[in-house]
């Protein structure tokens, strides 16, 4: 599962289930991160990194490097006019990121919008977000919600907290995630994600 669920494969990388925003959403989120003067950049389906800023926000870069990216620098109009796309980003200052999700939110109200983690506000397909992501991998492997535990620290996983039957937040998670978890374990420094399957998968 990646892009927030957005697509759902299988090991042998057969696609379970697929959703991507339509190029005439990509330009509006374009024009809205250009009038509102905030660092905005893209993904496509093979995790592809697409900004038009010239001058490449940090955490943009660091984005790249993090995820062995390509990061290429392109307007709309300088794509295919059927290119799209998994998710748009909002990134930089939490502080900017803040005042401006609450017009995010309106503006894109056809869409699924969500913090993941405080430099980064995400805007992808409204059908998509980690609980249903999870609930197709579950159905198909022909598990039901109770057999499946989630990991997780921000936001974004909280859809995906209320779906499994199981739900473990990371100690350095944040509040919101940790109040929809059932258990909060250590950091994911300090071993929490193997505290979590040693404590709740394989007991």
């Amino acid at each position: 599962m990646s892009y927030n669920g957005g697509i759902v494969q299988s090991v042998s990388g057969k696609v379970i289930s697929k959703h991507l925003l339509d190029n005439a959403t990509y330009r509006r989120l374009f024009e809205f991160a250009k009038l509102h003067n905030v660092p905005f950049n893209v993904l496509d389906d093979e995790s592809n990194i697409y900004t038009a800023d010239r001058d490449v926000n940090w955490v943009i870069v660091a984005q790249a490097a993090e995820n062995s990216a390509g990061m290429f620098i392109r307007t709309p109009d300088e794509l295919p006019e059927d290119f799209t796309i998994t998710k748009g980003l909002f990134v930089g200052d939490p502080d900017q990121l803040d005042a401006i999700q609450p017009a995010v939110a309106r503006e894109f109200a056809d869409c699924y919008v969500v913090r993941a983690g405080q430099p980064f506000l995400e805007v992808m397909h409204a059908n998509v977000n980690k609980g249903a992501g999870l609930h197709a991998l579950a159905q198909a492997l022909n598990f039901t919600a109770d057999e499946v535990m989630a990991i997780g620290d921000e936001s974004n996983d909280i859809p995906m907290f209320d779906y499994a039957g199981c739900a473990v937040a990371m100690g350095n998670g944040s509040d919101a995630a940790k109040a929809h978890a059932d258990h909060v374990v250590a950091t994911n420094d300090e071993g929490g994600v193997a505290e979590a399957i040693r404590q709740y998968a394989l007991r």
